[in-house]
C-alpha cells in the first residue's frame, strides 16, 4: 500500500450491560478518551443496564445489524447467572450462539468476549442468588468460555493485566467499579488486540 493511501476506517462496538454504559461515560468525559485515544478508527459503546444476553442480542438486532462492525467487545452474563435459575453451561451456550451470529450473519470480523466480573454482593434480599453461588458461576462461566473462544475470529478477554483484584476495585454495591481507569485500559487492550488479529 503506498504512503498516500491511508486503511480504511475500522468501526468497533464495546457492548454490554451497565458495566459498559459506566465505561461510556468515563471515556467520554475528555476528548483523549472518547475514542479508546484511536486516532484512526471508530469506537461507540452501548450499555443496557440490567439487560441479560438475550436482551443484549435484540438491542443489537434491532439498532446494530448491517452497521458493519469490524469488532464487537462484548460484556455480558453477569446479570443472567444472579438468577437462581440460570444455569451456567445455558449461559455459556447462548453467549456462544450470540458470538456465532455476530460472526456468521452480521459479518463482525472478530468478536472479543470478556471476562466475566465476581461481585462482592449480590441483592440475595430480592431473589438473586447468594455472592457464593454467583462467584462459582461466574468461575465456571469464565472457564468455559476461555475453552470455546479460541478460533481467530474469537477472543475470550482476561482483565488480569488491567485489573488485579477486582474486589479492591468494587463500588460500595459490590457489583460496579468506582474506579473505570483499569477498565477503560483493559478493554482498551482488548480492541487493540482484536483490531490486530
Amino acid at each position: 500500500m503506498s504512503d498516500n493511501v491511508k486503511a480504511p476506517r475500522r468501526k468497533v462496538l464495546v457492548l454490554g450491560h451497565s458495566f459498559i454504559t459506566r465505561l461510556s461515560r468515563y471515556a467520554n468525559e475528555l476528548p483523549s478518551r472518547a475514542n479508546l485515544g484511536l486516532h484512526h478508527d471508530v469506537v461507540e459503546y452501548h450499555g443496557f443496564p440490567g439487560a441479560g444476553i438475550n436482551r443484549i442480542y435484540r438491542e443489537f438486532s434491532r439498532r446494530f445489524r448491517g452497521s458493519g462492525f469490524d469488532v464487537v467487545c462484548l460484556q455480558c452474563g453477569g446479570n443472567d447467572l444472579s438468577c437462581p435459575s440460570a444455569d451456567p453451561d445455558t449461559v455459556v451456550q447462548e453467549i456462544c450462539t450470540f458470538v456465532d451470529w455476530l460472526v456468521q450473519s452480521c459479518g463482525v470480523q472478530t468478536v472479543a468476549v470478556c471476562k466475566l466480573f465476581f461481585r462482592a454482593s449480590t441483592q440475595a434480599h430480592k431473589g438473586d442468588v447468594s455472592v457464593h453461588v454467583y462467584n462459582e458461576r461466574v468461575s465456571r462461566v469464565n472457564t468455559f468460555l476461555a475453552q470455546r473462544l479460541c478460533c481467530p475470529q474469537t477472543i475470550f478477554w482476561d482483565h488480569r493485566r488491567s485489573i488485579w483484584d477486582v474486589f479492591s476495585l468494587l463500588n460500595a454495591d459490590g457489583v460496579h467499579l468506582r474506579d473505570q481507569k483499569p477498565y477503560y485500559r483493559s478493554i482498551k487492550s482488548c480492541v487493540l488486540f482484536a483490531l490486530g488479529s
